[in-house]
């Protein structure tokens, strides 16, 4: 947990700097952008973590998998690169450890807003240092949900988002990072994101379970849905989203 820490105050520094500064900006052959700032935070947390377990192997969304796929890191450099080339604050690195397929420890941090959760399998959730839980909220009725509403239409969600979103008692558009570090802190009921990357939901996972909340993935046209809540809401809000699938 120190060393994903560690790592994450590294990236975030590589965040700051290029905060609302000119970007190298490109496109990856699966379509999403890629900037000078995702490929130097990933550098910057491979360089703590290898120093610190070099038996440890990485799968990092920038450089791949390298080293013992047993015992790893999972890495997000930049999670909403979107935002952070829009100079939007709704974004920054997810870094998780797993180990044998489980993810043990997790942090997901938002540099440019100074907010950061983060958690360790069995000893729960800290949001800026001090211990969260979920939300209370037990209705869809009654919830707050935000979540990324083109590719969870793309994902053959679209009708589905459409009622949730009268469905719900509020609702809004955060995605990325910033949409699991408000489930995981209590500030959201649920979040749900179309098509997700392992990266993605890794450290999001462990932080929203040890906060006392579920996370599930949902099958679609491509990768499917992530869909994360309080837990009392939970399958209330996947079987919603279920019965509005649009299978063809």
């Amino acid at each position: 947990m120190d060393a994903l820490l560690e790592a994450a105050d590294a990236a975030d520094e590589v965040l700051k700097r290029y905060y609302r500064q000119p970007l190298d900006i490109r496109i990856k052959p699966d379509g999403s952008p890629v900037t000078q700032a995702d490929q130097e935070s990933e550098k910057a947390v491979l360089d703590v973590l290898q120093r610190r377990f070099p038996e440890c192997g990485a799968l990092g969304e920038e450089t791949g998998q390298q080293g013992n796929q047993a015992s790893r890191f999972i890495i997000d450099p930049l999670d909403g690169t979107k935002s952070f080339i829009h100079r939007l604050p709704f974004c920054g690195p997810l870094l998780a450890f797993e180990r044998d397929g489980i993810v043990q420890a997790g942090v997901v941090s938002l540099p440019m807003l100074g907010e950061r959760v983060w958690a360790e399998r069995g000893k729960g959730c800290f949001w800026n240092g001090k211990k969260c839980r979920v939300s209370t909220a037990k209705t869809l009725k009654e919830s707050f949900v935000t979540a990324e509403w083109t590719r969870s239409g793309k994902e053959g969600y679209g009708n589905a988002m459409m009622a949730l979103s009268q469905a719900v008692g509020h609702e809004r558009g955060y995605s990325d990072a910033f949409g699991y570090f408000l489930v995981a802190s209590g500030l959201s009921d649920g979040f749900v994101e179309g098509y997700p990357h392992y990266w993605d939901v890794a450290a999001p996972t462990v932080c929203i379970e040890e906060a006392g909340g579920r996370i599930s993935h949902l099958p679609g046209k491509f990768n499917g849905l992530s869909v994360a809540s309080n837990s009392a809401i939970h399958d209330e809000f996947c079987g919603f989203l279920k019965d509005g699938y649009e299978k063809t």
